[in-house]
């Protein structure tokens, strides 16, 4: 059975083995809004330049998503802070407990005021 501390070391012998299995086969990889077509293995060379080609589409694609990862923090952090605020919702929570509390104060005042006579 397979426990929770397996699963990245599975991941990380999966995802290089299948990198090379599409490279391998002439599978065509999309990286966004280009796209760089792998060649079969007998009609290409297979040289360091579709390596380094790919190499530079990966920090591309790295690039971008550390750019949308660093908007999407940006965001969760004002979202924390306005949610941190207390709102109108919560004012009027705690006007209504205060006079709760004053309303269980008088209600014990009338009580023993009336009881004393």
């Amino acid at each position: 059975m397979l426990s929770r501390r397996s699963l990245p070391l599975i991941g990380f012998l999966v995802v290089p083995a299948l990198c090379c299995w599409m490279l391998w086969c002439g599978v065509s990889v999309s990286l966004g809004a280009e796209e760089l077509s792998v060649q079969a293995e007998g009609s290409g060379d297979g040289g360091p330049g579709e390596c380094r080609e790919l190499a530079r589409l990966l920090e591309q694609q790295k690039a971008q998503l550390s750019r949308e990862l660093g908007q999407i923090k940006r965001e969760v952090a004002l979202l924390r802070e306005e949610l941190g605020k207390p709102g109108l919702k919560d004012v009027f929570a705690g006007i209504g407990y205060i006079l709760g509390l004053a309303g269980v104060g008088f209600y014990i005042h009338c009580r023993k005021t009336s009881g004393s006579r």
